[in-house]
């Protein structure tokens, strides 16, 4: 309840309560079918009309201070609850936006000559994609049909985010289990030339049959030079992938923080009217 209304509602009774009984006291004093007659002289009435207006006032200065206490108790209970609240989603959302990176997406580039950790990161960004869905899914639960304007603002561009990230994680994630080993420029080298010698030697009506282990040896080095150009085309794509990855945080994971802010704002500004 707010002061303004406290001190209306008590003037009202104040003067209700003043004036009743002189109003009773007129109509008393006037002839009534009743004939009812007032006992008492008028230094009897003046006494009790001071009585009873002290009476009065002190018991609306209680009436007053109770009111006043219970309307502090309970805009004080609002406060401490406004104020965890407040707490709790600047926590939750830092812990969300903090999520939203893009450049995590963008770590494999610098293992991509190594075969092994590339699976490794690979299997990362599987764990990034299940993070990602467990706490959209968490958060979604709780605002979605929120009609608060700030909330829904936020939603919108937080889904976009999300859906941008999960769209990146299973390009890249393709991509990488795409990608051809690594074949340095020496063993590719020594692998054409050991090809050509095996061609040289074993080709021809005349040539001998090669022994069956050197055979199997030669179709691997055939295959990992053909992998080359494959993994080349695959390294554009991913490098493309990473270029775009900023401007994806920018388009997506800026406007996320933007409402995350416009949001907490309007949760200080109800913490602020409270202490008013």
């Amino acid at each position: 309840m707010k002061k303004a209304i406290i001190l209306r509602t008590v003037i009202l009774v104040a003067i209700l309560s003043i004036l009743i009984p002189i109003g009773l006291n007129y109509i008393l004093n006037q002839e009534t079918p009743c004939k009812i007659t007032v006992v008492g002289e008028g230094k009897d009435w003046l006494s009790f009309y001071g009585s009873y207006i002290g009476g009065v006032l002190t018991s609306l200065i209680s009436f007053t201070i109770l009111l006043f206490t219970i309307n502090h108790n309970k805009n004080s209970q609002q406060i401490i609850l406004q104020e965890q609240s407040l707490s709790q989603l600047k926590h939750d959302l830092a812990t969300r936006i903090s999520q939203l990176n893009f450049s995590r997406i963008g770590i494999v580039s610098l293992v991509l000559i190594d075969t092994e950790r590339c699976k490794e990161e690979n299997l990362k960004l599987d764990d990034f994609h299940q993070e990602l869905t467990r706490e959209f899914n968490a958060f979604n639960l709780v605002y979605e049909n929120s009609r608060d304007h700030h909330i829904s603002t936020f939603m919108r561009a937080y889904t976009l985010c999300v859906q941008q990230l999960f769209e990146d994680i299973t390009t890249m994630t393709e991509l990488i289990a795409k990608l051809p080993a690594h074949v340095p420029t020496i063993q590719a080298k020594a692998m054409q030339e050991a090809i050509e010698i095996y061609d040289l030697t074993y080709r021809g009506i005349m040539a001998p049959n090669p022994p069956e282990e050197q055979r199997m040896r030669i179709a691997e080095y055939r295959y990992k030079l053909k992998s080359i150009p494959l993994r080349e085309k695959i390294i554009q794509d991913i490098n493309t992938l990473i270029n775009n990855l900023n401007s994806h945080k920018n388009n997506f994971t800026n406007p996320v923080f933007t409402a995350a802010q416009e949001w907490i704002n309007a949760e200080q500004e109800k913490l602020n009217n409270l202490r008013a």
